[in-house]
């Protein structure tokens, strides 16, 4: 029968599984309201009592108190649960209600299922008489009048759960009837749920009625002060530290959601509760150890996050708890059974599927940083999005930041709970239309590719735009890896023919880079489908590059040839395919050789036939080969220079110029061609002379000890996840600067990663072996550093290499042999280096063998050659940056007058070595200087400089234009350096300053304040 009473005392309504632990104050002022209402309807006056809040806030467990105290006070309890399935049924709700049987054409849709044990169900025929009155003749006073049949037999309490799924006959009975009560002793209590969804829905009960009819209780979510106690009261003292700040920004304080996550998390913690075993925060995904996490600056903590309440002793372990707290889970992922899951998923259910959408829409959206498109992605109202957004943040189910900023999720639990189970699909589908909103609104192409790249291929031309020019801009601030994933997520856009070669040639360049072997393939598949000359052109050589960087010389000198037949008819192609392949040929011995004496040849008997690029060629070969001074090789490429070059062999004959002039120690015009060459060339453009170029600078930046500069661009030496990557020679370059620079056990590192992956056919592994034997040789293995100083000298001298421009091999391995005791082999060697450092007759080179020879001979004579060798270097041009060698000749002059006996002199030079390893900042020589100098008994140095004085060539020049006001990217453009550079350079130079900020640049370098920033521009810019 749906009808009980209850006998006995009176129930305990804290009992209940789902109240918190302790009977709140709103909610016994509620219950005292209701109780209250219901003596007045055992008294004979009835009254509707409308219960009204959103999911989960606790209506159902509200009523169901009331349930239990007022059967226990005698009344005879009638009750209906409303559901979605039987609101299409008239009149369902009120016939479930009053265990009445519906007409048979209403049975066929929905009927009520009584209960066991429940009375006859009586019969009841419509009539089409009074049909909706309450004191006609049809359903509606039929049951009406079956109401007042049960209220004449003893006080009812009308129980309706969930009224606002009621069919609309019923909702408008019992709003008829509630008119009525108040002559009758009968007590209508009614659940509603009342929020602001997106889609409209159905006028509540109240609204139909006045207020003086209706006793309205509302329920809401729990105050955080409410949670805690809750949170307590589930785990007691061994409550983790602030596990009721994070369940209440997890829950919104909703009942429903705060009782189902502390289920999963008491699953969580074991039995042991949260005092159980537990995992270090730095392990555990998306804890707290985490940067960014609800502790760090900027968390849940920040404006807009909801604070503890005073007195919140579950931030911290009550007495006796132990410190090691598990942490509090982030992910859905985390908790298990999956209660909290499955309470988000029916919140989002009773909210309709316009506002379930939007709700996971912001969530998606949130991830993606832009929830300010919730409205235009769903395409819902915006009144009603905002409307409902609005009335999320009052619950606590969404915070703002700030007023007017859009709403976010307060937990990652929360908003990981939203997206849980919606479809893959769905996700995608919201980052791609975010694309779309951007990149039509105009946004950056950054900010359209970061949607792109979690959504698939769109299909159309403006997804393929966005990505490849956000590629173009990554490539260009040498954000290469990138660049990559851009290129390689356009590949799954529609391209024609011309455009995907164009997109595989420069993701081929960039992988080649990275030290990615696909990058070769990439460069194949793109060459049959370029077709432009020009662009074909540039694939061919980016493929040849890539296959002689590879060690298959013979097959990027096969597809070069290829091209150059295929347009013989065009005679710029063909110069330019030949002036590749010669320098490709250098990758490998025979080859060379092979290409030098075609060379040679033609300029014996035909030398109107060479261009500009192969004449410059035979000039490099010839200083190489130790057969023309520096003078002389300058004067033959300055009479290249003054004839008009075509602008295709132009990078070919800088390249080749850049080169010898650095040889020559004409450092300035070197710096001024390599910006010639350099300049609007992408940086990750595959091409032998740009490649030629840039392994200049860097045996520039290592002859000139300008290490940090070299050293600052790591993605051209640095050992990435596939391994080291880019050119040999500037790896063994870096190993050199790492080595001056007192970095022993980086250079060690970065030895071992190119043993283990170059390739030791090409010319470049000849610097290899020669840094690798300066290496061994500081670790005083002089046994090893010799072997290899003798293999790069074998090496060299096969390809007509003799030179000690390019490797000083000789000399390296006289002081080893020296070392070792073999005084007339050293003595052999470093005379033959001497020999052939007068033919090329720069100080550098004539400096630096005399002091071997200096060395290894001994004696007065040895003392004499030192002294040459410290004269000569002394008197050097400026522009010569023989710094280096000169610091390395002063030293070892100290060592032979301390030799000699001549202690005064010897501390005298040694003085002057340490004076000068400190202001040009050469750690490795400033060390052996100051051990001499300890060795020949003086004292201890003085403090070294600070200030503007410890700022290095570069550091000093980049440090003059950002206090100028120029910004980072301006200062890299102008100087041609990666931006990383830049920053390096700055932050250096801040520490030796004692500065914390651009703007202290000016008067640390005393630089007048006019020349700060422009007005309009204030130099901000970090370094970083």
């Amino acid at each position: 029968m749906n009808g009980s009473r209850t006998t006995g005392s009176p129930p305990d309504d804290r009992a209940d599984a789902s109240s918190t632990a302790e009977e709140q104050p709103d909610e016994r002022a509620r219950l005292e309201r209701i109780s209250a209402e219901a003596a007045r309807a055992r008294a004979g006056s009835g009254r509707l009592v409308l219960i009204r809040g959103g999911t989960g806030t606790g209506r159902s467990t509200l009523l169901e108190t009331v349930v239990r105290r007022e059967s226990w006070h005698g009344m005879r309890v009638l009750r209906a649960r409303c559901s979605r399935e039987e609101s299409g049924t008239a009149y369902a709700a009120v016939a479930q209600l009053l265990d009445a049987e519906l007409p048979a054409a209403a049975r066929s849709v929905a009927r009520a299922r009584p209960a066991p044990g429940r009375r006859r169900a009586h019969r009841i025929r419509a009539t089409r008489q009074g049909r909706d009155s309450l004191h006609g003749t049809g359903l509606p006073a039929r049951l009406w009048r079956l109401l007042r049949s049960y209220a004449a037999r003893g006080p009812v309490l009308l129980a309706v759960d969930d009224a606002h799924l009621a069919d609309a006959s019923s909702r408008r009975w019992l709003t008829q009837a509630a008119r009525m009560l108040d002559q009758l002793p009968v007590l209508l209590v009614m659940t509603e749920r009342v929020s602001y969804d997106i889609d409209p829905s159905p006028s509540g009960m109240a609204r139909a009625l006045p207020p003086a009819l209706v006793t309205v209780c509302a329920t809401g979510p729990l105050r955080p002060a409410e949670v805690a106690d809750t949170v307590r009261a589930r785990f007691g003292d061994a409550t983790p530290r602030g596990w009721a700040d994070e369940c209440f920004r997890a829950t919104g304080g909703n009942p429903l959601l705060l009782h189902a996550l502390l289920a999963d998390l008491a699953e969580v913690t074991g039995p042991a509760g949260p005092a159980g075993p537990s995992r270090p925060a730095a392990d555990a995904p998306g804890g707290h150890g985490a940067p960014g996490g609800h502790d760090a600056p900027g968390g849940h903590g920040a404006p807009g996050g909801h604070d503890a309440p005073a007195g919140d002793t579950s931030r911290g372990p009550l007495p006796g708890a132990p410190c090691d707290a598990p942490v509090f889970p982030e992910r859905c992922a985390d908790l298990y059974p999956g209660n909290f899951t499955a309470a988000v998923a029916w919140w989002l259910e009773c909210a309709g599927p316009a506002t379930g959408t939007a709700a996971r829409t912001l969530a998606e959206l949130e991830n993606a940083g832009t929830p300010e498109l919730l409205t235009p992605v769903t395409g819902a109202d915006p009144d009603r999005t905002a409307g409902w957004a609005g009335w999320a943040v009052r619950q606590g189910l969404l915070v703002r930041d700030e007023p007017g900023a859009p709403p976010r999720y307060p937990h990652p639990l929360l908003r990981d709970a939203v997206l849980a189970g919606w479809p893959r699909e769905r996700r995608q589908a919201v980052r791609r239309d975010v694309a779309e909103i951007l990149y039509r609104r105009g946004d950056s192409a950054e900010a359209v590719v970061r949607h792109l790249l979690s959504a698939p291929a769109v299909g159309a031309d403006w997804a393929a735009n966005a990505l490849l020019e956000a590629a173009s801009n990554a490539v260009r601030e040498h954000r290469p890896h990138e660049a990559g994933n851009f290129l390689r997520r356009a590949l799954d856009e529609p391209l024609t023919r011309e455009r995907r070669g164009e997109v595989l040639t420069e993701l081929g360049c960039l992988e080649f880079n990275a030290g990615r072997p696909v990058g070769v393939r990439h460069l194949t598949e793109a060459l049959p489908l370029r077709h432009h000359g020009s662009g074909r052109l540039r694939t061919t050589v980016a493929l040849g590059t890539a296959l002689a960087g590879a060690g298959d010389v013979p097959a990027a000198l096969e597809t070069l040839r290829a091209l150059g037949e295929e347009h013989a008819d065009q005679p710029g192609t063909a110069r330019v395919t030949q002036a590749a392949g010669a320098l490709l040929a250098a990758y490998d011995g025979a080859s060379w050789l092979q290409v030098v004496a075609g060379l040679r040849h033609v300029a014996a008997h035909s030398p109107a036939r060479l261009d500009q690029a192969e004449r410059a060629m035979l000039v490099r070969y010839e200083a190489t080969a130790g057969l023309v001074s520096a003078d002389e090789a300058v004067a033959r490429l300055c009479s290249v220079a003054n004839v008009p070059v075509d602008p295709a062999l132009s990078p070919y004959v800088l390249a080749t110029v850049a080169a010898v002039l650095q040889w020559a120690d004409r450092n300035e015009e070197a710096d001024q061609i390599l910006g010639r060459g350099l300049a609007g060339h992408s940086p990750s453009l595959l091409h032998p002379s740009l490649q030629s170029m840039a392994n200049t600078r860097a045996d520039a930046a290592v002859a000139r000890g300008r290490y940090e500069e070299l050293l600052a661009d790591r993605d051209a030496w640095d050992i990435s996840e596939h391994g080291p990557h880019g050119s040999t020679n500037v790896r063994a370059q870096a190993m050199l600067a790492l080595i001056a620079t007192n970095r022993i056990a980086r250079a060690e590192r970065l030895s071992l990663s190119i043993t283990a992956s170059g390739s030791r056919d090409s010319w470049e592994w000849n610097r290899f072996l020669y840094a690798r034997g300066v290496l061994r040789a500081t670790l005083d293995d002089h046994s090893g550093a010799l072997a290899d100083f003798m293999e790069c000298g074998r090496r060299q001298s096969a390809r007509d290499v003799l030179s000690p421009v390019v490797t000083p091999w000789r000399s390296a391995a006289a002081e080893c042999l020296r070392r070792m005791g073999s005084t007339a082999a050293a003595v052999a060697l470093a005379e033959e280096e001497h020999r052939l450092a007068v033919v090329w007759g720069t100080p550098r080179t004539i400096g630096r063998a005399l002091r071997v020879l200096g060395t290894v001979t001994g004696g007065r004579r040895g003392l004499k050659l030192s002294r040459q060798a410290v004269e000569l270097l002394r008197t050097a041009p400026a522009g010569a940056c023989v710094g280096p060698e000169l610091l390395a000749a002063l030293i070892s002059l100290g060592g032979r007058l301390q030799a000699a006996g001549d202690r005064g002199k010897a501390r005298t030079v040694l003085r002057e070595a340490v004076a000068r390893a400190q202001e040009l900042h050469e750690p490795r020589m400033l060390e052996l200087a100051e051990r001499a100098l300890s060795e020949s008994g003086a004292r201890a140095v003085g403090a070294r400089r600070s200030g503007a004085d410890a700022l290095t060539e570069s550091e000093l020049r980049i440090a003059a234009l950002a206090a100028e006001g120029r910004t980072n990217a301006e200062i890299a453009e102008l100087l041609h350096l990666a931006r990383r550079t830049v920053e390096t350079h700055l932050t250096s130079a801040y520490r030796k300053l004692g500065i914390q900020r651009r703007s202290g640049l000016p008067g640390a370098l005393g630089v007048p304040k006019s020349f700060g920033a422009p007005i309009g521009k204030p130099a901000t810019e970090a370094p970083g």
